[in-house]
C-alpha cells in the first residue's frame, strides 16, 4: 500500500497523527484501523498567529517568551530574530516544552510597559532560504482592576441640568483549572466595588450596576454648573476605587457630548481606541447565563451569473455556566435557483447539548450521537456544534464561531484592548459619534478596518472593512456591518446586526468571481442572568435522550412567539 499525504500550507505544530481505517467487505473480518505518527521537516512556524502576555507589575526585570517550531534542514545559528518597531533586543532560546521548540526571549521591566499595554510584531528570518515569519504579539500588565474608557464622556440626561458618563470597571480573577463551573462561579464572586469620584475638591455622585462576576457598569452624574466651571487643567476626575482588598487610583479626562463644544483635543489616540475596545469587549465578555433566539434572513448573489441562494436560519441557543449547561439548535431553510433557472430546497434541523460531562449531537432525521467522556466538554461542544461566539460580534463576522482554542480568541481581543500604532481614534464629535481606523499590512495585504462607535455608550455602530493588494492601486470592500443595541440591566446585547460581505473565488474555468453576501439578523433575549440548580424543574428532565425529539425541539424555534426583555438603552 502506497500512500501520498498532504499538509497544511502553514502548520502551527511538528507532530501529526493521520487516522486511516481499511474497511473489510466480509462480514466475517472486523475492519482495521491504522494511525499514521508523522513529523514534519523544513518546519519554522510560530505555534500562534497571535500572542498576548500578561506581566505582573513587579520592580524586578521579567522575561516573556513567544514560542516557534523548527525542524531539520532549519537551522537557529541561521535564524534571525527582530521586534517592530525595535524597542528592546530578541534571543532565539531553547524550549524545554517539546524537542523541536524554541523560544524567542525578550527582557524587559514591567515600568517600560504603559497602562494601556505594548503591541508590537515579531519577525523571524532564515538567513539561508530567506523565508520570514511573524506573529502579532500584545503584552500588557496584569492590573487588578480596569476602568473604560480612557475618557469619561457626559452627554445631559434628558432635559435636566445633570450630565451622566458611563464607564465599565473590571476585575482581573485568576482561578485553578480543573474546578467545577459551580465552584468557580461562586469563587469569582466579589463584593461591590467602594467608589470614590471627584472633580478637583468636589465629590461627585455615582451608580454601580453589576453586570458579571467580575465586573461592573459604572455612572459618573454632574450638574451643568460643575461641568461649566471646570478649567482646562482640571477637567478630568479623580478616582478611588476599593474591591475587597485591592485599592487602585485611576485619572479620566472628561468631554461633553451633543453640546456646543468642540471636538475632542485626543493628546493619544490609541490608547483612546485600545480603551474603548477595552469596554466594548468587556460588556459584550459579560453576555452569560442567556437564553437567546435569533432568525437570519440572507441571500447570496453571483455577480455575472443568474445563480442565488436564499437562506432562512432559526437559532435557539442557552448557556447556563453554573452546571455546565449548553443547548444550540439550528433549523436552516434553503432555496437554490441555478442559472438555468431550476431551483431546489433544502432543510436542515441540528441540535446539541452539552451537560453532566457529556456533549451530544443530533442531527434530524439521521440519528444521534453522543461525544465520549472529556475534561474539556466546553472544547468538544465548540467543535461539534459550532455556536456563536459573542464576544466576537463587531470584530469578526456574524455569527462567527471557530474551533481555534480559547488562548487564540483571547489573544485576538487583547490585540484590540492593547494600545497599538496601527490602531487610533481619529475623531470624537460633540454629536456623540467617535470612528476608530486600524490598517495593517503583512507584506501582500494592506487592509483597514472603520468602526464607528457611539462614545456614550462604548458601542461599536458600524465597522467597514476592505483591503488592497500590494500591487493593486484601489481597495476592495470585503465587508460592511451595522449594529443596534438594547439593554438588559447594566448590559448591553445586539438586537439587530446587518451585513454585506464579499466573497472571491475561482470557478471550474480558474476566473475570479464575486459572491455577494447580504443578510440580517434579529434578536430575542428571552432570559438573561439567570442561574439555576442542577434540581430545577427546567433542568433536571434532561438527559442523552433530549435531543430524540424533532417536535419538541421545533418547538424552541417558534421564533414569533418568543418575548424580548431587552429593553431601549
Amino acid at each position: 500500500m502506497r500512500l501520498k499525504l498532504s499538509t497544511v500550507g502553514r502548520a502551527r505544530h511538528p507532530d501529526a497523527v493521520v487516522p486511516i481505517n481499511l474497511v473489510s467487505e466480509s462480514s466475517q473480518a472486523l475492519n482495521l484501523p491504522i494511525y499514521l505518527k508523522c513529523r514534519l521537516t523544513g518546519m519554522m512556524e510560530f505555534s500562534q498567529p497571535m500572542t498576548a502576555i500578561e506581566v505582573a507589575d513587579a520592580n524586578e526585570p521579567v522575561t516573556v517568551k513567544i514560542p516557534f517550531f523548527m525542524t531539520p534542514p532549519v537551522q537557529q545559528r541561521n535564524l534571525f530574530a527582530t521586534m517592530q518597531p525595535e524597542l528592546l533586543p530578541c534571543q532565539i532560546v531553547k524550549s524545554d516544552v517539546h524537542d523541536n521548540a524554541w523560544d524567542i526571549a525578550i527582557t524587559l521591566s514591567p515600568s517600560q510597559i504603559p497602562d494601556r499595554g505594548l503591541s508590537f510584531v515579531i519577525k523571524l528570518a532564515d538567513d539561508v532560504t530567506g523565508r520570514e515569519i511573524e506573529t502579532h504579539c500584545s503584552l500588557t500588565k496584569r492590573l487588578d482592576l480596569r476602568l473604560s474608557p480612557r475618557t469619561m464622556r457626559f452627554s445631559r440626561e434628558d432635559d435636566s441640568k445633570q450630565f451622566v458618563a458611563n464607564c465599565l470597571l473590571q476585575a482581573a480573577v485568576d482561578l485553578e483549572e480543573g474546578k467545577s463551573p459551580a465552584k468557580k462561579s461562586a469563587e469569582k464572586q466579589l463584593p461591590k466595588p467602594s467608589i470614590s469620584v471627584s472633580m478637583g475638591t468636589k465629590p461627585l455622585k455615582t451608580s454601580i450596576v453589576p453586570i458579571s462576576d467580575s465586573s461592573w457598569r459604572i455612572k459618573v452624574f454632574i450638574d451643568s454648573d460643575t461641568l461649566a466651571v471646570a478649567t482646562e487643567n482640571n477637567r478630568q476626575l479623580d478616582w478611588i476605587v476599593i474591591v475587597g482588598d485591592i485599592k487602585q487610583p485611576f485619572k479620566s479626562p472628561i468631554s461633553v457630548l451633543r453640546a456646543s463644544l468642540m471636538d475632542e483635543d485626543l493628546d493619544n489616540r490609541n490608547a483612546e481606541a485600545s480603551s474603548l475596545f477595552d469596554a466594548y469587549i468587556g460588556n459584550l465578555e459579560s453576555i452569560k447565563d442567556f437564553d437567546v433566539a435569533y432568525r437570519v434572513d440572507s441571500f447570496v448573489t453571483c455577480e455575472g451569473t443568474a445563480e442565488t441562494f436564499n437562506e432562512v436560519v432559526y437559532v435557539r441557543h442557552m448557556v447556563n455556566d453554573g452546571i455546565g449547561f449548553k443547548l444550540f439548535f439550528r433549523e436552516a431553510e434553503r432555496e437554490m435557483t441555478a442559472e438555468n433557472g431550476e431551483a431546489k430546497k433544502g432543510f436542515q434541523l441540528s441540535a446539541g447539548l452539552q451537560y453532566d460531562g457529556l456533549v451530544c449531537t443530533r442531527q434530524f432525521p439521521e440519528g444521534r450521537n453522543c461525544l465520549p467522556r472529556s475534561n474539556d466538554t466546553d472544547a468538544q461542544f465548540v467543535l461539534a456544534m459550532a455556536p456563536t461566539d459573542y464576544r466576537l460580534i463587531g470584530v469578526a463576522r456574524f455569527p462567527y464561531s471557530s474551533g481555534v482554542p480559547e488562548a487564540v480568541i483571547k489573544a485576538r481581543l487583547n490585540s484590540y484592548r492593547t494600545a497599538n500604532p496601527a490602531q487610533r481614534l481619529l475623531q470624537a464629535s460633540g454629536r456623540g459619534a467617535g470612528t476608530v481606523e486600524l490598517k495593517t499590512d503583512d507584506g501582500l495585504i494592506f487592509n483597514e478596518h472603520r468602526f464607528e462607535f457611539d462614545l456614550e455608550h462604548s458601542l461599536i455602530k458600524n465597522w467597514r472593512f476592505k483591503r488592497r493588494w500590494h500591487e493593486s492601486s484601489s481597495f476592495d470592500p470585503i465587508l460592511v456591518e451595522s449594529y443596534q443595541w438594547r439593554r438588559i440591566g447594566g448590559v448591553y446585547v445586539p438586537s439587530k446586526i446587518g451585513g454585506e460581505f464579499r466573497e472571491m473565488y475561482r470557478n471550474k474555468d480558474n476566473e475570479i468571481e464575486v459572491k455577494v453576501h447580504h443578510y440580517d439578523v434579529e434578536f430575542k433575549w428571552v432570559s438573561f442572568g439567570e442561574r439555576v440548580s442542577d434540581d430545577s424543574d427546567s433542568i433536571k428532565d434532561i438527559d442523552t435522550t433530549y435531543l430524540d425529539s424533532i417536535h419538541e425541539s421545533k418547538n424552541l424555534l417558534l421564533f414569533g412567539e418568543l418575548d424580548d426583555i431587552a429593553r431601549p438603552l
